[in-house]
């Protein structure tokens, strides 16, 4: 509610966006037409990403003009940009359960230490995180946290190899999501 009362995000129809949102954020979504009522269901997802966002400005200092919901790629469910290059500073990946970041984690850090592959793994869960080491190939950002519910995750620097295309991410502080860094 900080993000809206404040005017960080904005509402309309029932759609959430952030000054440099790449896309609608909906917390509702409804089920099929032709069951009476229809289902409504809450998505823990993107209320956890305005929440980050409200937190990213209050707490960390991000001006409103840098934040966003959606990476311009779709990778991220959340960006800062650096306010001198407009590129993407800070991403982050929001799972609704703790137990989605620890297998998020695992899969990212198989992949990121390896040259992209001809063929994106068939397993979905895998798939998600090598698309999320492909997210941070394209746009190289300094940061990448990876939040799920209350709070809960873990926030890394990326170090990339050289003019390599594999990288590592290597665990810090809630210091790192600090405005001034960028």
């Amino acid at each position: 509610m900080r993000a809206v009362d404040t005017g960080l995000v904005s509402e309309s129809e029932g759609y959430f966006v952030a000054p440099q949102s790449k896309a609608k954020e909906q917390i509702f979504w409804e089920g099929e037409k032709a069951k009476s009522p229809r289902p409504i269901t809450l998505w823990v997802e993107p209320i956890i990403t305005i929440g980050a966002l409200a937190r990213l400005n209050q707490e960390f200092g991000w001006p409103n003009a840098n934040l966003g919901a959606q990476s311009k790629t779709w990778a991220f469910d959340l960006v800062c940009y650096d306010s001198m290059s407009n590129e993407e500073w800070l991403v982050c990946e929001v799972k609704k359960h703790g137990k989605e970041i620890e297998v998020l984690l695992h899969h990212m850090n198989a992949h990121c230490v390896e040259d992209p592959k001809a063929v994106e793994p068939e397993n979905s869960k895998e798939r998600n995180a090598y698309r999320k080491v492909q997210g941070v190939r394209n746009s190289w950002p300094s940061i990448f946290w990876a939040l799920g519910p209350q709070g809960e995750g873990k926030i890394f620097q990326i170090q990339r190899e050289g003019e390599s295309q594999r990288f590592c991410l290597i665990s810090t502080s809630e210091d790192a999501l600090k405005y001034e860094k960028a």
